[in-house]
């Protein structure tokens, strides 16, 4: 979770989402710096060019450009980032394997997770 009053003029990174991951490439994590936050808003600039984001009512880390079908998972830092596309990478390629996987082999697995 980001607080983003705590970061007031400190740098975050921020993974583009729906529209916004269609124009950059794979993987990609962008720095933002928190300008302003208000109570439903939080505006961040990236490479100089400002932009209002609401935050999401549930997700904190999450942010939405009004006007767009896009907006940013934020994280306070560049690590943080790099490892949430790593683990998002890894559970797809997870769930991938376990649709080929039978019955009784996904049986097995839960048995040995319950040990």
């Amino acid at each position: 979770m980001v607080d983003f009053k705590k970061n007031i003029g400190k740098t975050v990174f921020a993974i583009p989402t729906g529209e916004f991951a269609r124009h950059c490439e794979k993987d990609t994590v962008l720095p933002a710096q928190v300008v302003k936050v208000g109570r439903v808003n939080v505006t961040l600039s990236f490479q100089g060019r400002e932009k209002v984001c609401r935050m999401h009512e549930v997700y904190f880390n999450r942010v939405f450009v009004d006007g767009a079908n896009g907006g940013y998972k934020i994280f306070t830092t560049e690590e943080v980032a790099r490892n949430h596309i790593e683990a998002k990478a890894f559970r797809v390629a997870l769930r991938e394997a376990i649709g080929d996987l039978s019955d009784a082999e996904l049986l097995m697995i839960k048995k040995s997770l319950k040990k």
